[in-house]
């Protein structure tokens, strides 16, 4: 392993594999629900080309039904004998069931969907078209409570930072300027300012150490020669004299 590649996988989170499933041949997501791409099929860095990616997806994918399941093996039908697929595209299932469309009439990942044949009928003139349930869709508009998904327009935005976010933009402005006004100076008094001060204290303890008496020595010099020789001062005394006269001698 080289050394850009060791650097390469230090810091947090190197070692994890994030799984990202694309599709062979990516479609534009314009021309996936139905509408008119912006780019053009020349300009656009996504294909255009609905057949050959139909020919390049996969399967489409069967729930089975609560009444299909059983509680005894193989317990669930085998969907390769019920599956209905399309005589020009077989990865689609004209019998599968979208739960997105089921449930709201209209299914936004369009060609997209791995349920596809849930909302695609056989146009004679175009070959495929995607089916939208209008009744349905106008009821769910009103009874629906779905938050989670946001327009194109408006992850535009998001992604440009251009969003208005008026009440968290009041909101940090106000906490800007209560922390601009903590970290101003605080005034000083005035020759005429009156400045309450706490009443003083009588902090003076008595610290100082007591002083030994300093020992005062008593002893004599026959004392200190007895000490050190073991002798009678007397004898002592005696073997310095003799030691004098030896040495005037």
């Amino acid at each position: 392993m080289s050394k850009e590649q060791k650097k390469a996988q230090r810091g947090a989170n190197k070692g994890r594999r994030f799984g990202k499933v694309r599709d062979e041949l990516d479609l534009c997501w314009r021309v996936a629900n139905g509408a008119v791409c912006e780019y053009g099929a020349e300009q656009c860095r996504f294909t255009h080309d609905i057949p050959a990616y139909l020919v390049a997806k996969q399967q489409d994918i069967r729930v089975p039904d609560v009444s299909e399941i059983s509680d005894e093996s193989p317990f669930a039908p085998d969907f390769t004998k019920l599956a209905k697929p399309h005589p020009d595209h077989p990865s689609i299932d004209l019998n599968t069931i979208c739960p997105i469309f089921a449930e709201t009439g209209d299914c936004r990942y369009g060609f997209k969907c791995r349920f596809l044949g849930g909302h695609v009928k056989i146009d004679e003139n175009t070959g495929l078209t995607l089916v939208k349930d209008e009744e349905k869709k106008a009821r769910t508009a009103v009874s629906s409570h779905e938050v989670n998904f946001v327009g194109a327009d408006i992850q535009k935005q998001l992604r440009s930072k251009k969003y208005p976010f008026p009440i968290s933009d009041a909101y940090l402005r106000e906490v800007q300027e209560q922390n601009e006004a903590e970290a101003k100076p605080k005034p000083k008094p005035d020759a005429n300012a009156v400045v309450l001060a706490e009443p003083e204290q009588d902090m003076d303890v008595d610290t100082a150490v007591p002083e030994k008496p300093v020992e005062t020595s008593t002893s004599t010099v026959e004392d200190i020669i007895e000490k050190r020789t073991g002798e009678p001062s007397t004898a002592a005394t005696s073997m310095l004299k003799g030691a004098e006269t030896f040495y005037l001698i």
